[in-house]
């Protein structure tokens, strides 16, 4: 199945927000059809979580990801 790739942004909207909940109505059903990419800080995951996105790409979870 293919991924909808949402680039992380302060700009997005707030959750809580009536933006939010129209982003997040119009995000793929599926759980783990959304990557959040460009992760850099928690608060990016945090918003991603509460968006319903369990996908993360960026360099906060490159640099968490263990040495091979």
């Amino acid at each position: 199945a293919p991924l909808l790739r949402l680039r992380w942004s302060a700009a997005l909207p707030p959750l809580g927000s009536p933006a939010a909940d129209a982003l997040r109505a119009a995000l793929p059903a599926t759980p783990g059809a959304t990557v959040l990419a460009g992760v850099n800080r928690p608060a990016a995951i945090a918003w991603g979580w509460e968006m319903g996105i369990t996908l993360f790409q960026g360099r906060l979870i490159e640099s968490r990801r263990p040495a091979p």
